[in-house]
């Protein structure tokens, strides 16, 4: 056996632990993303909506604490590549919106000169 040295399995209640942050993690996640699809404007949000978004936000930083705690590098790693699908979901919707609003601006450049009297 030279050269081979493996770890002893951990402990099935840290092993339980472990799996149980995770979880926890991954559902805080989940409920972070559904955020992305109210169209609320944050001006016409109830105290409660603000401070449901407040809690979830919470809830997804301390699991990611949680797990960063059992396993260095993992509970950071997740918070971050997180942020960047996020940023990427923000970055197609807000692409789409540009290219529907150029697509009207244009209808209505194309609209408004038909309408213009013709010079004599």
């Amino acid at each position: 056996m030279a050269g081979k040295l493996s770890a002893p399995p951990a402990p099935i209640d840290t092993q339980n632990n472990y799996t149980k942050k995770k979880q926890d993690m991954e559902k805080a996640f989940r409920e972070f993303h559904d955020i992305f699809s109210n169209k609320v404007l944050d001006k016409n949000k109830s105290v409660a909506v603000k401070n449901t978004e407040k809690a979830i936000v919470d809830r997804l930083v301390n699991s990611c604490v949680a797990l960063e705690n059992l396993n260095v590098g993992e509970g950071f790693m997740a918070l971050a590549v997180i942020s960047l699908r996020e940023q990427l979901t923000m970055r197609d919707r807000l692409n789409e919106l540009e290219y529907e609003l150029c697509k009207t601006l244009k209808a209505l450049r194309s609209a408004e000169k038909k309408d213009e009297p013709k010079k004599p």
